[in-house]
This record gives structure tokens, sequence and C-alpha cells, in this order.
């Protein structure tokens, strides 16, 4: 056993300069393949389309008072949305609590994230739409983010968490 570690130590003595280039190698290997993941990583872009939760859409929309909820949202907010008011009509409560996401490549437009469901209800009422803004670090604190239709004095309660 002795003699074994001798020569292990003589032999790596005689080929010092071939251990200390292979392990040069090996570590610029590694820093290169762990510069090459960073990078792909960066490359990958997050849109808004790859954010969707399963079963929600986002929908474009159109507020009449877009110019305020601009001022007032950086990226994404929670609003509730409300019917304008026209021709006399009352303006009424639509959305209660609703994701409103700022269009990464232009700014002035912004589309609220719906469930399936609740997209499908949403369709049947015409524009123009206000929006008051809600306290968002409310709605993220609580998972249970709950959607409200309101038709006619009739609820209909859509429920849905993780969002």
């Amino acid at each position: 056993m002795k003699d074994l570690i001798l020569k292990l130590k003589i032999s790596s003595q005689k080929h010092k300069t071939f251990l200390f280039l292979f392990l040069g190698f090996i570590i610029i290997y590694i820093f290169s393949s762990l510069n090459q993941t960073q990078k792909q990583i960066s490359n990958q872009q997050i849109t808004p389309d790859t954010l969707i939760p399963k079963g929600h859409v986002l929908v474009p929309i159109e507020l009449e008072n877009i110019d305020a909820i601009t001022g007032l949202i950086e990226h994404y907010g929670v609003i509730d949305i409300y019917s304008a008011q026209s021709g006399g009509q009352k303006s009424y409560k639509l959305l209660n609590k609703v994701k409103i996401i700022r269009a990464p490549y232009n700014p002035n437009k912004f589309a609220i994230l719906l469930k399936d469901v609740t997209a499908k209800y949403f369709f049947k009422f015409n524009g123009p739409f206000v929006g008051t803004v809600q306290n968002k670090s409310e709605a993220e604190s609580n998972p249970e983010v709950k959607n409200e239709i309101i038709k006619n004095n009739r609820k209909i309660k859509i429920e849905y968490s993780g969002v």
C-alpha cells in the first residue's frame, strides 16, 4: 500500500502540468456551461399570455375612464367594473375584484383576467365600461378572489382561487 502511494506521488510530480491543465479545462467547461444556461433563461421572455392560469382568459377591455386607471396602476391592479351611464340609464356593477393587466407592447391598453365561465357572461354586456381601482394587496393576501356578475338584480357568484 505504501508503495502504491509512493508511486502515485512520484507519478503526480512527473505529470503535474498535465493534471493542472486537465483541472483547468474542467473548470472552464463548468463555467461556460453555467453561463450558457443563464443566457438561455434570460432569452426566454415572459409575456402575459404565458402567465394565464388554467381555465382563465385575458379579455381586452375598453374603459371610459382609462386615463384615470392608467395613472393609478403600473403593471397590474385590481378593479371593479361598472356599466357606464348612457341615455339616462343607471350604472350597475358587472364584475367585482377583477385583476387588470397593462399590455406590455401598448401601455395604453388593458386586459382583465377572467375565468372562462365569467367571460361568457361578461361578453353578453355591451360597453362602454367604467373601472374603479381596488386595493390589490388585499386581493393578493386573500387567495379566494370572488368575481360577481350582477344582471337584473340577480347575482351569479363565481369563486376561484390561486389567481
